[in-house]
């Protein structure tokens, strides 16, 4: 019996052109019914060749070099498709999705990285689930910015914004559901104070947190408060969309920035001239974003951004150092003039194993803050710690769901700045 092995990546796995001496194939000779083990470097890999099963010959073949050749068996194993992949994630209740070749598929629940199964993705697969999201303009975009965000549909399941990027060479994604039920902002366990924000008719309010603190999911909230309860006209900036809103007392008008509109900066200007009265920025993490942010708030409309922070005070801090020299004077005192409070919010792993719950610090603009943003921001922390117009700490604000019996000491101890509070509590 003779089979062929492609030298360059082809159906099954590359065989190395050095052992070919520049030949795009070899002629390998397997005598039916004999076992037989190729041994290359280490490296050993159950495989078939051309379609033709080496177990019915009880042949063994092993190698490993370039695309991986599975038997088939493992080729059935491995013939899930992205939409069982995310049918998967929201049967499991899980938020996230993640995609990295020689890793399983794997889920973040309740803030943990879980393996969906254990059989390893490989480079062509993770390759072939994301570049098939894409259409033409995407993928110039992707070849040359090396990452992505796109929103797509999967018809009869839901919506989802996939993150797509290189990692050592090879693509990588993340994908999250776009959420169609926005949870109720009062479901949240929010402070009164933070409902107290959002009844401001202009300004920057600003919602922040670490990575995966669930911010987007309070942001899309406050959003979905004023829409319900007031009539505004309420437009969002995302890149790109990850939350549907619906028309209820306020109009929703939702902008994605590639899709919808060329930049932020337009989308930001074209916000004023639409006569929004609410513009929720999804992602308010450059100079463009936060400047533009400013310039709206200072022309009557209430900002409300989302920006990745670790508390209110490096918040203040990260938007200050985007600013050139030249310019910090005149932005410090913009954002004194219309900051109206920031969130820091943090996701704790509740004490009877149940979800998570979730822990905020609140920074009011009161004149003592303006002042501080104008001058020195480091006595932030200090004024928050008074309890100043609604004001709260993060460490207040776990001691107090300590005290609720809401968290756990071990969970609290480890995420306080200094427990000494919670030591005498406990």
């Amino acid at each position: 019996e003779t089979a062929e092995i492609p030298a360059s990546s082809g159906s099954w796995f590359s065989w190395p052109r050095s052992l070919l001496n520049g030949t795009e194939t070899a002629k390998a000779k397997m005598p039916i019914a004999v076992q037989m083990a190729l041994v290359f470097s280490d490296f050993c890999l159950k495989s078939s060749i051309k379609g033709v099963s080496l177990q019915l010959f009880n042949i063994d073949f092993a190698f490993r070099f370039g695309e991986l050749s599975m038997s088939a068996k493992a080729r059935k194993e491995k013939s899930v498709t992205l939409e069982a992949l995310l049918k998967t994630m929201i049967k499991r209740g899980a938020t996230d999705l993640h995609l990295v070749p020689g890793s399983p598929p794997r889920l973040r629940k309740d803030g943990k990285i879980v393996p969906v199964s254990k059989t390893h993705l490989t480079a062509a697969e993770t390759e072939m689930y994301s570049l098939g999201l894409l259409n033409e303009d995407q993928k110039k975009r992707f070849a040359t910015n090396k990452s992505i965000n796109i929103s797509f549909g999967i018809s009869g399941l839901a919506r989802f914004r996939a993150s797509l990027y290189y990692q050592k060479g090879s693509i990588c994604g993340a994908f999250k559901e776009i959420i169609k039920d926005i949870m109720p902002a009062q479901q949240l366990e929010l402070p009164s104070t933070f409902f107290e924000l959002l009844d401001k008719r202009l300004g920057l309010m600003l919602i922040t947190g670490p990575a995966g603190s669930g911010k987007s999911t309070v942001w899309a909230s406050a959003i979905d408060f004023l829409n319900e309860r007031k009539s505004l006209h309420i437009r969002t900036i995302e890149d790109p969309i990850s939350f549907l809103f619906q028309h209820k007392k306020s109009m929703v008008t939702q902008v994605e920035i590639a899709s919808d509109v060329p930049s932020l900066r337009q989308a930001l200007a074209a916000a004023q001239e639409h006569n929004a009265d609410v513009v929720g920025i999804s992602d308010l993490d450059s100079l463009d974003a936060f400047t533009g942010a400013l310039e709206l708030a200072e022309s009557g409309v209430l900002v409300i951004g989302c920006a990745q922070a670790s508390s209110c005070q490096s918040c203040v801090n990260n938007l200050l150092d985007l600013v050139p020299d030249s310019h910090t004077s005149s932005i410090r005192n913009s954002l004194a003039r219309n900051l109206v409070g920031i969130t820091c919010q943090y996701l704790l792993p509740k004490k009877d194993g149940q979800g998570r719950v979730l822990a905020m610090e609140l920074l009011v603009a009161t004149p003592d803050v303006q002042q501080m943003i104008r001058n020195d921001t480091q006595m932030l922390y200090s004024l928050m710690d008074s309890g100043t117009a609604g004001m709260q700490t993060k460490d207040q604000a776990l001691l107090e769901l300590y005290k609720k019996d809401r968290i756990d000491f071990g969970t609290a101890f480890d995420m306080m700045d200094d427990p000494a509070e919670l030591i005498r509590a406990g």
